[in-house]
């Protein structure tokens, strides 16, 4: 009898804790939010989950209830678009945000010149400008939490054939690491997170476009598992760092190429990670990348309707 009032003492205790704690994932159907989802729902955290496929959400959702029945909650939400940030933001007022998770983002490989103007400023306004709106907005009533923005160790430095989705990654650090500073100043209990992966086992490289040649299969020598990206996450918030470098192979390549020249890195990071723009494009290949990614954007809005 004792071990049963135990039992229901401890469940309620629980779904009283999961309702006053959440933790918030943007880029939640796959990937690294997928796994920040399932980690903070595990630790006892009501989940929101952020993303544009609702079937994915869904999915999720059920996964995740089917090991405690409530506590996940989903929206479909393309933050692309600013309204959609907007009525992100609203849904976490007079919430007890403990965790917001900006996993939402995605790159695209190929030469800058070869990709629709509205795929890059698509790029932007995910990447960028949706962190910099929800962190601004959240930071107006969160007393205390976590804003954990995805990076990458792309930001470090330049990355042809990646141009700007590393620009925006080398944005996102010094964003983080200036606001982070700021609330330490201001005395504030809220601390902005910095997550740096280098190539990680996701479906990333399929969608932007990477090819897999003997050379850019050196990537893999640096891949980490999503686990092992929330795993080293938490144990470097608890060591108290602002900026997280995941994977012991990309704190080795962020401190060689410190030293290494410029040139010689920019070369190398074309090479190793996309082999085949290492050439200049001959008009005929870029004319013909610019229709594929045309088509493939139509394919997307398709599916999405």
């Amino acid at each position: 009898m004792c071990g049963f009032t135990n039992l229901i003492y401890t469940k309620s205790y629980t779904e009283m804790w999961r309702k006053m704690r959440y933790a918030v994932v943007t880029g939640a159907s796959s990937g690294i939010g997928e796994e920040f989802a399932k980690a903070f729902y595990k630790k006892g955290y009501r989940v929101i989950l952020v993303a544009r496929r609702k079937e994915r959400l869904l999915a999720l959702q059920r996964e995740l209830t089917a090991l405690n029945g409530a506590g996940v909650e989903i929206m479909v939400c393309n933050l692309a678009q600013e309204e959609d940030c907007r009525t992100l933001a609203k849904a976490c007022y007079g919430k007890r945000i403990d965790y917001f998770v900006n996993a939402a983002g995605f790159g695209t490989v190929g030469w800058f010149r070869s990709y629709p103007l509205e795929r890059d400023l698509e790029m932007l306004n995910v990447n960028l400008k949706a962190v910099v709106f929800l962190t601004k907005l959240l930071l107006k009533y969160m007393k205390s939490g976590k804003i954990i923005n995805l990076a990458s160790t792309a930001g470090f430095s330049p990355n042809p054939g990646m141009t700007v989705y590393g620009a925006t990654k080398s944005f996102l650090i010094s964003f983080g690491q200036g606001v982070n500073y700021e609330l330490k100043q201001q005395k504030s209990l809220v601390r902005v997170i910095t997550l740096c992966p280098g190539p990680v086992d996701t479906e990333f490289d399929s969608k932007a476009g990477s090819i897999t040649t003997e050379k850019s299969k050196i990537r893999n020598y640096f891949k980490i598992t999503t686990k092992d990206c929330v795993k080293q996450t938490f144990s470097g918030i608890q060591k108290g760092k602002d900026l997280i470098i995941l994977g012991n192979a990309n704190h080795c390549l962020n401190t060689i190429s410190k030293v290494i020249p410029r040139n010689f890195l920019l070369a190398a990071k074309c090479r190793i990670q996309y082999a085949k723009f290492a050439k200049p494009l001959s008009g005929d290949t870029a004319k013909n990348r610019l229709k594929q990614e045309q088509n493939r954007t139509i394919q997307q809005k398709v599916k999405q309707k």
